[in-house]
């Protein structure tokens, strides 16, 4: 359910970075897909492992969520000083 909604996500940002390519605003929305895709590839990973009993909290899957965060943060935060 969740790398569905994760997926979904991904297709609306990449939406908007198309529309958002020539103006101001491209770099943002280019960091704000690369941070969900970064995001969509961690939730992925996750279930596969959840599935076959092999997640534990020291896994380099975490390395994924904690990257794309900081990426989508950074994004947000040079969206809002841009404008």
């Amino acid at each position: 359910m969740f790398t569905i909604g994760s997926a979904i996500t991904l297709a609306f940002a990449i939406l908007g970075a198309k529309i958002f390519k020539e103006g101001a605003l491209g770099t943002v929305w280019f960091l704000l897909v690369i941070g969900i895709l970064v995001n969509t590839i961690g939730d992925v990973w996750y279930y596969h492992l959840e599935i076959f009993g092999q997640y534990d909290l020291m896994h380099p899957v975490n390395i994924f969520w904690y990257s794309s965060y900081w990426l989508m943060v950074y994004a947000l935060y040079r969206h809002k000083k841009e404008m």
